[in-house]
């Protein structure tokens, strides 16, 4: 009786890749109307294959930085995949991740960018984004005019959470973060800067 043939790491690999399909997309952006695969989707995804293939996955930070007047976190990291039945069959690559982010968790989600889109690009995953049907659904009726700016009510609410949270200027702290100034906000933009700013009031509240 002939012995199972072990597969080397790049087989493993490849026959990863034959068996991937399309990640899918759970995560929905509400300001530019679309789809997109969220840090989950693509975890689920690739921790089933790789365990099936019998491929080792280790990430290692090496060294971070944070760039102040782009308001970044970047981290650079060491990501090694193993062939489980033989340890010695390994490959280290390099990946970066950035974030926008000052926080305590600005390392977190650079982190988290990194190993995602590391995963996407070394497996030429599809992912599925705006890009793919860039001539359907509502985001194509999104470029048809200009956005409708916020309302007096959602300006008066930012800045009455800015001030809970201790910002002292309101269009800087929208600006630092990739948004228009205070009277240039869309209303889908508000409704996310509010959001994001209840968040951080309650997490604020539990400290």
């Amino acid at each position: 009786m002939s012995e199972e043939k072990v597969l080397n790491l790049y087989q493993r690999k490849a026959a990863a890749m034959r068996e991937l399909q399309s990640i899918p997309k759970n995560g929905y952006n509400d300001y530019a109307k679309y789809k997109y695969a969220t840090d989950g989707d693509v975890l689920d995804t690739f921790r089933a294959l790789l365990a099936k293939h019998g491929i080792g996955w280790d990430v290692s930070m090496t060294d971070h930085q944070w760039v102040a007047e782009k308001n970044r976190t970047i981290v650079f990291m060491d990501i090694s995949l193993t062939n489980i039945d033989d340890p010695e069959d390994f490959i280290v690559l390099k990946a970066i991740g950035e974030a926008n982010d000052k926080t305590d968790k600005g390392t977190v989600k650079a982190l988290t960018s990194g190993v995602k889109y590391f995963l996407l690009k070394t497996f030429l995953a599809s992912a599925g984004n705006e890009d793919d049907d860039a001539d359907s659904g509502p985001g194509q009726a999104q470029k048809k005019g200009p956005p409708e700016l916020s309302t007096r009510e959602q300006k008066t609410k930012i800045r009455e959470l800015m001030a809970v949270l201790d910002y002292k200027n309101v269009d800087a702290a929208l600006t630092e973060r990739g948004y228009p100034v205070l009277t240039k906000l869309s209303k889908s933009q508000a409704e996310v800067v509010i959001g994001k700013l209840e968040t951080k009031v309650q997490e604020k509240g539990t400290e």
